[in-house]
């Protein structure tokens, strides 16, 4: 099967919309099967570059690729300030005036540097992280490549974990371990008056640093040393989702 399209004499036709089409959606194609083999069931994670850093309440990031939602979008360098306690999240933003038609952003836009045609891009945001669930966390953020490593090295298997009492599990509430990158999965609410501690991972299997879930209805804090699982309920009836939670150990 040739590779390219050509004449009778083998020279080269001419690109047509449809081809560059074509091998962008093979592109996108390619990288959601491979997040799908190597991010776990992740939709949105880091394919290359990305890498934040801060100084006092300054946040930056070099530029990058990542996957949001399932959609291929390019992270250009870019920089933010932040509030205490707020954390820094990437997420998605359209290039579109105000009639919501296409722009082509060519040049530096105040700290924002990017060459794209694409009516979207990736954005540093450092907000209240009360929609972590739709954006993409940079604290515990992995990047393809790490993920591929990870799934390569010893597998624990899913392990079931046991709620403490007033919890009650909706769907299996479970763990695993990949060499040094640890996942959780499964859903719980409250039966009763809860604890704080609503579960746990090995100590061994505990994160670096404290890592905090915020969302409108509920808090996780995931406590270093110990691999408490620490839950604050704000609305009664809720469901609290573990999936998609990960971290390097």
């Amino acid at each position: 099967m040739k590779r390219l399209t050509t004449y009778a004499d083998n020279s080269y036709m001419p690109l047509w919309q449809e081809d560059l089409k074509f091998i962008q959606d093979n592109l996108i194609e390619v990288l959601t099967q491979l997040g799908k083999i190597f991010a776990y069931g992740n939709s949105t994670f880091i394919i290359t570059g990305c890498v934040v850093t801060n100084n006092g309440t300054e946040y930056s990031i070099t530029e990058g690729l990542i996957m949001y939602q399932g959609e291929l979008l390019y992270c250009p360098a870019q920089q933010a300030n932040m509030q205490e306690g707020n954390l820094p999240f990437l997420e998605r933003q359209a290039l579109t005036d105000a009639d919501g038609d296409k722009l082509m952003i060519l040049a530096n836009q105040s700290t924002e540097t990017y060459h794209t045609w694409d009516v979207n891009y990736a954005k540093l945001v450092v907000t209240d992280p009360e929609a972590a669930g739709t954006r993409l966390a940079l604290t515990n953020a992995l990047s393809l490549p790490e993920r591929i490593e990870a799934a390569m090295l010893n597998d624990s298997g899913w392990m079931d974990m046991t709620l403490e009492s007033g919890y009650v599990e909706v769907t299996n509430i479970s763990r695993r371990k990949y060499g040094k990158l640890v996942s959780l999965r499964g859903s719980f609410g409250i039966s009763s008056e809860p604890g704080e501690k609503a579960c746990g991972v090995p100590a061994s299997w505990a994160p670096l640093q404290d890592m905090e879930i915020v969302t409108p209805d509920y808090e996780l804090t995931i406590k270093k040393t110990t691999g408490y699982i620490i839950c604050t309920i704000i609305t009664p009836g809720t469901t609290v989702i573990l999936d998609n939670i990960h971290w390097i150990v």
